[in-house]
C-alpha cells in the first residue's frame, strides 16, 4: 500500500513540475514574441522613416503595386529608334538591372541617362530597382521624382551621399526642364555633385535628336585623369528596349499556356493582335491589357483604342460611387486643365476641392472612393493626378477632338500627336481629326511641322530601288504615319503668284512650286515651259528650291488625290526629277502619257496603292545618247523646298 502512494505522489509530482516548465516555456515565448512583435514595430517604423528621406515621393504600396508580374526589360547602348524593326534589334541588349549595376560598380562612370518612350517602363523600373538595390546591395539608393516641385530640396536632404546611389525619375516632367532642359539638367546636376551615382530617367523624345542628348554633365573630376581624358564627368546613356520576340512569347505563355489545349485559340488572337499594333510590345502598360482583350474576343487595331478601352473600363469599375459620364467629363476636364497648368506652373495634380471652385462638376464627389485600379490617384497630402501621364495626354487628346478650344494653347508632345493620328485610322470617315489639324494648323504656335517622317530627296537608285519607292511599308513603333487620306487636305496651304502656284504641304515639311495649269496665259504657251534636259539642269537650286525626289512627287499626286482637290500634275506632261538612276542618267516621270525617245528607257511602270488609281510612268534618260546629238526628251520643271522653315518653331514637351 506504502509502495502504491509513493508511487502515486511520484507521478503527481512529475506533472506538476512538467506543468510549472510548460509555463515557464510559455511565459519565455510570450516574451519572445512581444519582443519580436515590438522589433518588428521599430523596424516598420525605421523604413517608413528611411523611406520618407531617400524615397518620398513614392510609398511602399506603390513599390509593391510595381513588383507584382513585373517583366524585367532589356536595355542598349543605342537607341533603338533609329532601327527600322524594334524586336529584331541587332546592338547587344542585356537585362537592365545588370546594365545599371555595372555602372554601380565603376569608378569612372558616375551619371548615367535612361532614354525610352512614353509606357515603356521608366517609372516601374525606378521602383523596382530602388527595392533590388536596398534589398540585395550593401550600398545606399535614393529615388526622386522630379516631376515634383520641391525635387532640388528633397536631392539636398538625401545623406550619406557619397554612398548613394540616387535615382532621378522623370526629367521630362520637371516642371523647368520643359521650358529649358539644358539648364535644368546643369542645375540638378549641382545638386547632384556628392552622389556616388546618379540615374536620371526621361522620355528620348524630350531631346530634339541624338545630338541634343546632354554629354556633358558640368561636374569636375577631382582625381587623376589620365592624357585627353576630360575635366569633367559625362553622361553614359541606356535605352529601353520593347520586349522581342522571346520575351513576347514568354509573356504569351504565362497567360496563356502551352499545355491548356483551350487557350490555344486565344493564344493565337493575342499574337495577332501584338503583330498589328506594335506599341504593345513597346508599353507594358498596354500589354497587359491583352489577356482581357482576347477573353472579350475585342481586336483593336489602334493604340487610340486601346487607351479608350482602359478609360471605359475604369468608368465601370467607378460607377458604383459616381455616374461614368460625370467621371469622364470631370476626367477629361482635369487632364485639359493640368496640361495647361503643367505648361506655365509645372503642376501636374490638383487638390480635390480645387475641381469644385473650378466648376468642373456640380456634384460633391468624394474622392476617398477611388479603387485601387483607378486611373486617378491620389498623393500622399490627397491631391489628384492621373496614374500615368499618358492617360492624362490620351483624355487631353480626347477632349481637343470634341471641339475644346484649349486644343490650340496645348504643347502637343510627339505621343499626342501619335494618338490623334490614330484616332484619324479608326474611322475614315470622322472628320473631327482633319477639323483639328486645321485648327492647330491655324493656331502657327502650338505644335511642330512636318507629322510625317523625313521624305528621302534627290539620289541614285537602282531600277528595283525605284520599284520599292512609296510601296506600302510594314507598320513599326518607331516610323511616323502618314496622315490618313481624308485629313492631308487640313494640311496643305497654297497661294497664286503670277502663273504659279506656292504649295505648303505642312505633313511633309515640303514648299512646292507648280506651274498654274489653270491660268490661260500658261495653257497657252505650254511649249514655252517644256525644257530639255540640259536647259533644266543648266543653273544651281533658285531660293532653296529644287528638283523633287520620285518620293517627294508621290506625296504632291496623293494630295492631288484627295476628292475636290486642285490638280496640280498635267496627265499629259512630263516633269523632271532630282533622282538619278545607279549609272547616272537622269530622270523623268508622267502620269498617263507614254515616252518613244531613243535616248530613255522606262523603270517604273505601275499603279502603286489606293490613293494613287492613276498609272505612273519613270523614265531614264542616257545623257551619253543625249550628247551623240539624239534628241533630248522636253519637259516641265518641278520645284521644291524641303523642311518649311516658315512655321516657328516653340519649345516642345515631349
Amino acid at each position: 500500500m506504502l509502495s502504491h502512494i509513493d508511487i502515486t505522489d511520484i507521478r503527481v509530482l512529475t506533472a506538476v513540475i512538467i506543468l510549472v516548465a510548460a509555463c515557464f516555456y510559455l511565459l519565455y515565448r510570450a516574451r519572445q514574441a512581444a519582443a519580436s512583435a515590438n522589433t518588428l514595430k521599430i523596424s516598420k517604423i525605421d523604413i517608413q522613416r528611411e523611406n520618407e528621406r531617400k524615397c518620398p515621393h513614392y510609398s511602399e504600396k506603390e513599390i509593391r503595386a510595381a513588383k507584382k508580374a513585373y517583366v524585367l526589360p532589356d536595355c542598349a547602348q543605342v537607341d533603338p529608334a533609329n532601327e527600322l524593326e524594334f524586336r529584331k534589334f541587332a546592338s547587344v541588349r542585356e537585362p537592365i538591372f545588370s546594365a545599371v549595376s555595372r555602372y554601380i560598380d565603376s569608378d569612372t562612370k558616375r551619371h548615367l541617362l535612361i532614354l525610352a518612350d512614353s509606357g515603356m517602363g521608366k517609372t516601374t523600373f525606378c521602383l523596382n530597382f530602388f527595392d533590388y538595390i536596398r534589398k540585395t546591395r550593401s550600398q545606399n539608393v535614393a529615388l526622386i521624382s522630379l516631376a515634383r516641385s520641391n525635387a532640388i530640396r528633397v536631392i539636398d536632404n538625401v545623406p550619406s551621399k557619397s554612398s548613394t546611389t540616387l535615382i532621378l525619375d522623370a526629367l521630362d516632367e520637371d516642371p523647368k526642364a520643359i521650358s529649358n532642359g539644358s539648364d535644368r539638367l546643369t542645375e540638378i546636376m549641382d545638386a547632384c555633385a556628392d552622389f556616388a551615382l546618379v540615374i536620371v530617367t526621361c522620355r528620348s523624345h524630350f531631346f530634339e535628336n541624338d545630338a541634343a542628348i546632354p554629354v556633358r554633365t558640368g561636374i569636375s573630376k577631382i582625381i587623376p585623369r589620365s592624357a585627353g581624358k576630360g575635366s569633367s564627368y559625362e553622361f553614359s546613356r541606356l535605352y529601353l528596349l520593347p520586349f522581342n520576340e522571346e520575351q513576347i512569347r514568354s509573356f504569351l505563355r504565362r497567360n496563356f499556356p502551352l499545355f491548356n489545349l483551350f487557350t490555344h485559340a486565344a493564344r493565337k488572337r493575342a499574337q495577332i493582335m501584338i503583330e498589328a499594333i506594335p506599341d504593345l510590345s513597346a508599353r507594358p502598360m498596354l500589354l497587359a491589357l491583352v489577356p482581357e482583350l482576347v477573353k472579350r474576343k475585342l481586336q483593336p487595331k489602334e493604340i487610340y483604342e486601346l487607351y479608350e478601352y482602359m478609360v471605359q473600363q475604369w468608368l465601370i469599375r467607378e460607377e458604383k460611387w459616381v455616374s461614368p459620364d460625370v467621371l469622364l467629363s470631370v476626367s477629361t476636364e482635369l487632364a485639359l486643365h493640368l496640361s495647361l497648368s503643367k505648361q506655365t506652373t509645372g503642376k501636374d495634380r490638383l487638390a480635390p476641392s480645387e475641381i469644385r471652385r473650378l466648376c468642373l462638376t456640380s456634384d460633391d464627389l468624394d474622392w476617398n472612393h477611388l479603387t485601387t485600379r483607378s486611373l486617378l490617384n491620389r498623393d500622399s497630402e490627397g491631391n489628384l493626378k492621373f496614374a500615368h501621364r499618358s492617360i492624362m495626354e490620351f483624355l487631353a487628346v480626347q477632349g481637343s477632338l470634341g471641339g475644346d478650344e484649349r486644343a490650340t494653347k496645348l504643347v502637343w508632345t510627339d505621343f499626342m500627336r501619335e494618338l490623334l493620328l490614330s484616332q484619324g485610322y479608326i474611322d475614315r470617315t470622322d472628320n473631327r481629326g482633319a477639323e483639328l489639324l486645321a485648327a492647330l494648323i491655324a493656331a502657327r504656335s502650338v505644335t511642330r511641322f512636318p507629322f510625317a517622317d523625313a521624305v528621302p530627296g534627290p539620289l541614285p537608285h537602282s531600277r528595283a530601288e525605284f520599284e520599292s519607292i512609296g510601296s506600302p511599308s510594314r507598320r513599326t513603333l518607331v516610323s511616323r504615319r502618314p496622315l490618313p487620306a481624308p485629313w492631308i487636305a487640313s494640311a496643305v496651304v497654297t497661294s497664286e503668284v503670277q502663273g504659279q502656284i506656292l504649295l505648303d504641304d505642312k505633313n511633309n515639311g515640303l514648299r512646292w512650286r507648280i506651274l498654274d495649269l489653270q491660268d490661260p496665259s500658261v495653257s497657252s504657251q505650254m511649249d514655252i515651259y517644256r525644257v530639255t534636259l540640259a536647259d533644266a539642269f543648266r543653273s544651281e537650286p533658285q531660293d532653296g528650291f529644287d528638283f523633287p525626289s520620285f518620293a517627294e512627287f508621290l506625296t504632291l499626286l496623293r494630295i492631288q488625290s484627295v476628292e475636290g482637290h486642285t490638280k496640280y500634275i498635267s496627265p499629259t506632261n512630263f516633269y523632271w526629277l532630282g533622282d538619278k538612276t545607279d549609272s547616272g542618267g537622269y530622270t523623268l516621270v508622267s502620269l498617263d502619257c507614254t515616252l518613244d525617245n531613243a535616248a530613255t528607257s522606262l523603270l517604273v511602270n505601275w499603279v502603286r496603292d489606293e490613293m494613287l488609281s492613276t498609272r505612273i510612268h519613270l523614265y531614264a534618260v542616257n545623257t551619253y545618247r543625249v550628247n551623240q546629238r539624239t534628241r533630248s526628251p522636253r519637259a516641265l520643271e518641278l520645284r521644291v523646298q524641303r523642311r518649311l522653315l516658315n512655321i516657328p518653331e516653340i519649345v516642345f514637351a515631349n
